[in-house]
């Protein structure tokens, strides 16, 4: 092969090389952009996906919040007609409250039992009745609920009407006897004096059981439902109230014209479904 030719034949290739390694350059630059560009999309993922859980973090906080500020505005009401008055009800919080620092048992048990307690026994007594409730629910394994729907039972009905304080042993260890017909005042009369003289050995069980990993963790509990109530107290569940109510001021004033909204919004529905 004479020297041109082969001069001729390596420009050719040269050539052929340089277009290949430009288009292999190009390629990897669009693979380059490419692949930015998915890692720009998943830190864009990422970023929302933050952003939705901080919301749905957010929103399940703020559930929390205003759960807790109903239920108490509804136990507040309960409290209010089975004691007489406002402020007796709320003095019968108080107790609830009180009782729960120093029970093993939550202070939403013993709200929600409250009502049950004070239809057998006064303000006053309001105490020893969450005491000896907790101490005998303890002592059994049965719930504060249980306990507190079975002592009201017992206390107006008589020790015979609570049967699953026959059925736990709980009738023997308050000292009544098999056999015995018991009145509800005389049954009301030995289960308080039993727990005032600490005749009965489940008395005091719910202090020492406040004193486990159970009570402490309960007790953990009792103060972050505290600071959930008291937040709301303090403006914010009456200003959201309000709100509300200015919600249902604007739904009334525009019934007729929901009501058509609702209408058309149907009968739209209805035939986009009849054309699929």
């Amino acid at each position: 092969m004479s020297g041109s030719s082969r001069y001729e034949i390596d420009i050719i290739a040269n050539n052929k090389a340089a277009t290949a390694l430009g288009k292999t350059d190009k390629q990897l630059k669009k693979i380059q952009t490419s692949s930015k560009k998915v890692n720009s999309s998943f830190k864009s993922m990422g970023i929302a996906a933050g952003a939705a859980a901080a919301a749905f973090a957010g929103f399940k906080l703020g559930k929390a919040f205003l759960d807790t500020a109903k239920q108490f505005e509804q136990l507040n009401i309960q409290l209010k007609y089975i004691t007489g008055s406002a402020e007796l009800g709320a003095q019968a919080l108080k107790t609830v409250e009180e009782a729960a620092g120093r029970s093993a048992f939550s202070l939403e048990q013993m709200a929600n039992a409250a009502p049950l307690l004070l239809t057998v026994s006064t303000i006053d007594q309001l105490s020893d009745s969450l005491d000896m409730t907790g101490d005998i629910a303890a002592a059994t394994g049965l719930s504060f609920e249980e306990v507190a729907g079975q002592l009201q039972r017992a206390m107006s009905g008589g020790i015979a009407a609570a049967d699953m304080f026959r059925e736990k042993g709980v009738k023997s260890l308050l000292g009544f006897q098999e056999g015995v017909q018991y009145t509800a005042a005389e049954t009301e009369k030995m289960i308080r004096e039993a727990f005032a003289n600490s005749t009965t050995t489940i008395a005091g069980a719910s202090k020492e059981m406040a004193l486990t990993w159970t009570g402490q963790v309960s007790m953990m509990g009792d103060a972050w439902l505290q600071f959930k109530k008291t937040t709301m107290e303090s403006g914010l569940f009456p200003a959201l109230k309000a709100e509300l109510g200015n919600v249902q001021v604007f739904l009334d004033n525009n019934k007729e014209a929901i009501e058509e909204m609702a209408i058309a919004l149907g009968e739209g529905l209805a035939k986009a479904v009849l054309k699929i």
